[in-house]
Order: structure tokens, then sequence, then C-alpha cells
């Protein structure tokens, strides 16, 4: 072993050890309670509980609309900068609470047309009006300022907080399903660990920021702009991730809704995986200024993708029952959709990795051109597929997938093609 091969294999090591430390009870954390929630919840509540953190996900994108992208691309060039950096956060900060309440009026409607038929009482009704409003504004103050600590090269901390909150939700869920396994105290320590994550969060902002800072009226101009350009974008994005959930709602049983939301609860062990990447790889793609050493790392972070998700598909088709045995006994019959699900589920995670590189140098103009594509694509699965069952639903969500995919491909070749030639000719003309 060579002497820079051995410095490369120790800086590695002194980057990931930390990380993983820290990264591997979270997300195990994460991981158990959202098995033991599939497992303890009868078929009905969990049915509701899916369709609520569902909802609860469309209301998290359309309250960012990309704003969080754009704070850490930026934050690159004034990373070391406090002044502008608080004004940075703040003018992100602002540009969140509106949006905010945009999608709080929204959630109203979504959230009656979402369980209409599911025999949930005005009272419980009324209950989810107000863990689905909390849950979003601590949500938001979590998202911005969770950014932070990756701008500044200091993941640990966030994955301190986020530790924190998950062994909170943890003991919660554990104590309220031993002595309600229902839907509303399940849904309600979920809140409880993201206001610890908020809490946690916003407590090293302020060592690090001054957080009265005022929000910049050019920076609040430009996200302004920004969010404006990315609307229709945003908007479709907020639903389509949830469509699948949505459609087997409207059409589907209450059975075949809880059986999506426990497949789902496999897709969160990708969902670890593209956390980790966004918190270790981005921010450092953020300030890379060499085309060439960006292209190996971004071929490199995707073949790396793919191999893993090939791994996980190819463990649905011969060990299903293993697989299978997390979600418990109740959904055991899913042995024939799984490794459809876990295809579906590691296409997403390519196709979220390839919009993550491509975001860290905030190339993401004309992915809009994806939305009618995708919604092309939709309609013809509509007339293929029963989206009312599982194997339909699940084939229409992964139908959905792929003009995403190759519209960021092609967008990651002009923008990398241009970079290196640009590069290229700079250093002809360079003495």
């Amino acid at each position: 072993m060579t002497r820079a091969i051995r410095g490369r294999f120790w800086r590695l090591a002194r980057l990931l050890v930390p990380f993983l430390s820290l990264e591997v009870p979270t997300q195990l954390a994460a991981l158990v309670v959202g098995f033991v929630i599939v497992r303890v919840l009868p078929v009905r509540d969990f049915a509701v509980y899916a369709l609520i953190t569902a909802l609860q996900g469309t209301l998290a994108i359309l309250s960012d609309a990309g704003v969080s992208t754009v704070l850490v691309a930026r934050a690159g060039a004034v990373h070391s900068d406090k002044k502008a950096l608080a004004e940075l956060v703040a003018s992100a900060k602002r540009a969140r609470r509106v949006l905010e309440g945009l999608a709080l009026v929204l959630s109203g409607p979504l959230l009656f047309l979402w369980l209409r038929g599911r025999s949930v009482s005005v009272t419980d009704y009324a209950i989810l009006l107000v863990i689905v409003a909390v849950g979003l504004h601590l949500q938001v103050t979590y998202s911005v300022y969770a950014a932070l600590p990756v701008i500044l090269l200091e993941p640990h901390y966030l994955q301190v907080a986020q530790l924190t909150g998950s062994l909170v939700r943890f003991a919660g869920i554990v104590i309220v399903l031993l002595v309600a396994p229902l839907y509303l105290p399940a849904l309600s320590a979920n809140v409880l660990g993201i206001a610890v994550q908020a809490w946690l969060l916003k407590r090293y902002a302020r060592r690090n920021i001054n957080l009265r800072s005022p929000a910049s009226e050019q920076q609040l101009t430009e996200l302004r702009r920004f969010i404006r350009r990315q609307f229709v974008n945003t908007f479709y994005y907020a639903f389509s991730s949830q469509l699948t959930m949505w459609l087997i709602g409207f059409k589907g049983s209450t059975r075949a809704v809880a059986e999506i939301g426990a497949l789902g609860r496999l897709g969160n062990v990708i969902a670890v995986a593209q956390s980790s990447l966004s918190m270790l790889a981005l921010p450092r793609l953020a300030r890379e200024v060499s085309p060439i050493r960006f292209l190996r790392r971004y071929v490199a972070i995707v073949l790396l993708v793919a191999g893993c998700g090939l791994v996980l598909v190819s463990l649905a088709v011969a060990r299903p029952g293993v697989v299978l045995w997390f979600l418990g006994p109740k959904y055991e019959n899913l042995g024939s959709v799984l490794p459809l699900s876990i295809g579906c589920y590691a296409t997403l995670w390519l196709s979220s990795t390839v919009f993550s590189l491509n975001s860290s140098k905030a190339w993401v103009d004309r992915v809009w051109i994806a939305i009618p594509l995708v919604i092309v694509s939709q309609i013809a699965a509509l007339f293929l597929f029963d989206v009312g069952t599982v194997r339909g639903a699940i084939w229409f969500g992964w139908v959905s997938l792929f003009p995403p995919l190759i519209v960021n491909t092609i967008i990651a070749i002009s923008r990398l093609s241009g970079w290196l030639r640009s590069n290229a000719a700079a250093n002809l003309v360079a003495p």
C-alpha cells in the first residue's frame, strides 16, 4: 500500500467513523420504530397513520419549494462570513414560513379527501389537523436550522439532534403503543421527536449565527424569484411523491392502503442511505471547483447507489420471507410484490441521488421538463394498471420514476460537459 493510498484511507476513516458512530444508531432507531408501528397498529389504524404521514410529506415539500437546496448551494460561498450566513438563513426561514402558511391552507381539504370513508370521527379529524399543523411548523424550523451544521461541515451536530429525536420518538412510540395502540398517540409521538430535534438545532444555530439577524431583501428577492420559477415543479412533486398513496387511498381498500404503507417502511432503509449521502457528500461537492474531481466523485456515487440497489432487489427475490419478517404476520402475503416494491424504491434512490448531485451545483432550472413526460407516462399507466390494487399501484409508481431520472441524467451530462469545456478553454489561455 503506497503512502498516497494510506493517506486517502485514513482521511476517509476520519470522515466515516465519527459519522457512522452517530448515524447507525440514529437510523436503526428510526427503522425499528417504523417496523414496530407496522407490527403493533391494527390494519385500519395503520392505514390512517400511513395516510397522515404521506400528507405530512406532501406539505413538507410544498413548504420548501427548493429553498433548502438554494440555502445549501448559496451558503458555500458565504460559509465563512457569519453575518452574511445569518442573513441567508433568516431569509430562507422567512420564505419558508410564507410557504408553510400556504401549505396549511391546503391541509384541511386534503385531510378530508383522504380520510373520508375511513371511520374517522369529527373529534379525531380536528385533532389530526392540529397534529399536522404543529408537525409542519416544527418541520420547517428543523429543516432550516438542519442546513447549518451541514454547511459548516459539522454534520455530527445534526446527527446528535437526529439521534436524540429518534430516541425520544422511539421511547414515546413504545410507551404509547403499549398503553393505546392507536394512530393518534403514534402520530403525537412523532411530533414530540421532531420538536426535540428542532429545539436542539436551534440551540446550535444560536451558537454560530445571530438568530435575530434581519432577512436580506436581496436574498428574499432572489428566493422569491426561485420559488416562482420552481412553483409548478414543486407543486407537482409535492403530490407526485405521494401519488401512489393518494391513488390507492382514493380507490383501494383500507387493507390495500395499509399494505402499501407497510412496504413503504422497507423503503425507509433506502431513505436512510439517501440522508447519509446528503450530509456527507453534497456539501463537499458544492464546494468542489474542479470539474474533473467533481465528475469522478459524481460517477462513483451513482455507481455505488446503483450497486446497492441491485443487492437489495436480489435479496427480495432470493429471501422474501426474511425481509417480510420485519413487517409482521399481518403482511406476510406480500412476497409476490416485494421484489417489485424494492425495485421501485431502488430506482427512486438512484433518481433522487442524481437530482441531489445536480442540486449541489444548483443545476435544477430545467427539471420541469420531466413533469409533462411523467404526466404522459402516468396517464398511460392508469390505463395499463389497476391502481386500486397493491401490485398495480407499485407499477404505477415505478413507471413515474423514469422520466425524472432520464431528464436529470441529461442535465448532468450537459452541465458537466459545458463545465469541462470551459475549464479546458481557461487552461489554454492561462499563462
